[in-house]
């Protein structure tokens, strides 16, 4: 199932897991965000993907990651690695954003990040490439399962191995949010994926979501909005209601917000 509207709200359930999703424009013209997920008695897989390029390329790039990801992972070989499966869909796919073309043959250069959470028995595999995030609440404990994908991240490391020194550092962190690593490149430099399942307990929260959520709000405001709430729709309309307050507070103009809660039973 795929949800390719400006605004929309969704929740579903099955006999352990429940899943909410929520996506605002938020101040945005267009909607380049896309999100979709199956489910069945076993479990679920949750695709949310945030374009770029455009709003052709980026809504056409999320909205084709989505499907193409949900299309793999539903034909997938039982007797793959899973964590192998997916990192192979995100070549591929990467493969198919890079070769979005107009109508004239001209490329249109666009991309788009994406987190998947796919769970099977109660344990969690999952993959990102981008600069979406997947966030595991457990206990009253917030963690980030994955790594922001950016030219920051790079800067980071490079320092840290002594491969540049301070000055060069400061330099040129100013260009730290942009992406080194997302589905359209045309070779994933960067992607995060676990290889040993995540064993998952009851009352466990997943969020996955686009950064028009995470660059508003801060991680404690995450946690306490997870933990919260029971109802993890009302959850996703907190989240909505605190962004455009921090946005009308603060005159940071919002992005697309796409945010999808997984609670296990």
């Amino acid at each position: 199932m795929i949800n390719q509207n400006d605004n929309y709200s969704l929740f579903t359930e099955n006999s352990s897991l429940e899943l909410a999703v929520f996506s605002s424009v938020g101040g945005r013209p267009d909607q380049q965000d896309s999100s979709g997920y199956d489910m069945d008695d076993e479990g679920l897989i949750t695709v949310v993907c945030d374009g770029m390029g455009g709003h052709d390329g980026g809504k056409l790039a999320s909205s084709l990651a989505v499907s193409e990801m949900l299309e793999l992972y539903a034909g997938r070989d039982a007797s793959k690695p899973e964590a192998d499966m997916l990192m192979d869909s995100a070549e591929l796919i990467d493969s198919h954003v890079a070769g979005l073309s107009f109508p004239d043959g001209t490329r249109m250069q666009a991309g788009t990040t994406i987190v998947c959470a796919a769970v099977r028995q109660g344990r969690l595999h999952y993959l990102s490439v981008g600069d979406s995030r997947i966030y595991l609440l457990r206990n009253g404990e917030l963690s980030c399962l994955t790594t922001d994908h950016n030219y920051f991240t790079k800067l980071r490391t490079d320092y840290l191995n002594g491969r540049l020194s301070a000055a060069q550092y400061e330099a040129e962190a100013s260009k730290g949010e942009a992406l080194v690593s997302f589905l359209g490149v045309g070779g994933l430099s960067m992607i995060d994926c676990n290889h040993t399942p995540i064993e998952l307990l009851p009352e466990d929260r997943l969020l996955l979501t686009t950064d028009g959520l995470y660059k508003l709000l801060e991680d404690n405001d995450i946690r306490e909005i997870l933990e919260g709430f029971t109802n993890i729709s009302d959850a996703l309309q907190a989240f909505e209601m605190k962004a455009r307050r921090i946005s009308s507070h603060s005159g940071i103009a919002r992005d697309n917000m796409t945010a999808a809660i997984i609670k296990v039973k």
